[in-house]
This record gives C-alpha cells, sequence and structure tokens, in this order.
C-alpha cells in the first residue's frame, strides 16, 4: 500500500499545481491539505473531514508556523459572534486531530499554544 499510495499522491499533486488553479496543496509530512478539492489526505489516503473540519485545517495550513489565536480561528470558521466560544473550538480541534494526527495525545501536526491559540506545524515530508 505504502508505494501504491505516494504514486497516488504524487499524481494529484501533478494535476493540481498553483499556477492552475490558485490553490496549492499543502503537505506537512504525511498529511496532505488540498485547497481546490477541499480534501484532505493521509499517508494517501482520504481523510473523513467535516466541513467545518475542513475550516479549521485550511485556516490553519494558510497560516502555517504561526500560531493562529482562538478568536481569529473562531471568527474565521464560525463567524464574529463566536469569538469568545473557546470550548466549541476545543471540542473541533479534539475531532479534527483524531483523524489527522498518529497519536491525538501528543499532536504532530496541530499543537496547542495554551492560552493563545494553534499552530499547524510545518514538517518536511522523509526523503523516500
Amino acid at each position: 500500500m505504502g508505494l501504491l499510495a505516494r504514486l497516488r499522491a504524487a499524481l494529484r499533486r501533478s494535476q493540481l499545481t498553483s499556477a492552475e488553479h490558485g490553490q496549492p496543496v499543502f503537505q506537512p509530512g504525511e498529511l496532505e491539505v488540498d485547497f481546490a478539492q477541499q480534501s484532505a489526505w493521509l499517508r494517501g489516503a482520504p481523510v473523513n473531514l467535516t466541513p467545518t473540519e475542513f475550516r479549521i485545517i485550511s485556516f490553519l495550513a494558510r497560516n502555517a508556523g504561526r500560531v493562529v489565536t482562538r478568536a481569529d480561528l473562531l471568527t474565521k470558521v464560525w463567524g464574529p459572534e463566536y469569538k469568545d466560544e473557546a470550548h466549541l473550538l476545543r471540542v473541533n480541534i479534539a475531532r479534527l486531530r483524531a483523524k489527522v494526527e498518529p497519536d491525538a495525545r501528543s499532536p504532530k501536526y496541530i499543537t496547542t499554544r495554551p492560552g493563545i491559540g494553534y499552530t499547524l506545524n510545518k514538517i518536511e515530508a522523509a526523503v523516500v
């Protein structure tokens, strides 16, 4: 499955270039976020995200490596009237981590900055 999954991922990337669509594929490590297709892939397999989960990971990916405040995430994903609903965000981040993290209790991709917000880490893909 490993080789086939890598081939499928390479094929998807070749069919979608930022020059063609203006919306690149963001790939930290084994996680892939495809903005144009509004989908995510982990180790070459599709991740079944809800529209809300995709909006969260998409916003984090567009700001990869930077801390995104809870208020910014809540405003961008749900709207300004939700900017103080930290519990709503925590629940959705936990669900998202359960789907994309190898170990949700020790996150590799989506890390929490206590009292501030969240970061989607830039992780270099392993050389094959």
